[in-house]
């Protein structure tokens, strides 16, 4: 079992970070924007759309929220690890 504290460094590194990360890079490919975060989700709203997975989508939504609860801690730590295992799924496919 990790720590609370573990958790908190996890859900920020897998949280936006890595999502980021892998929506930048399948942009830069397509020649799409990516410089801006209001160009991340625009990406990723694409890229769910051109391979028809709304999986891709929701996981970047979860991506965000981790991030945004690095600052407000308003996620219990079962929500956090809920959507950590969403960031991880989607990073390994």
């Amino acid at each position: 079992s990790l720590s609370f504290q573990t958790l908190l460094f996890l859900h920020h590194f897998l949280g936006l970070y890595s999502a980021a990360q892998m929506v930048k890079a399948a942009a830069a490919q397509r020649g799409w924007e990516h410089d801006q975060h209001r160009h991340l989700w625009v990406a990723a709203r694409n890229l769910s759309n051109e391979a028809k997975d709304q999986e891709i989508h929701t996981c970047f939504v979860a991506a965000n929220g981790l991030h945004s609860n690095f600052y407000e801690n308003t996620y219990e730590a079962h929500r956090v690890a809920l959507y950590i295992a969403d960031v991880v799924r989607w990073w390994r496919r």
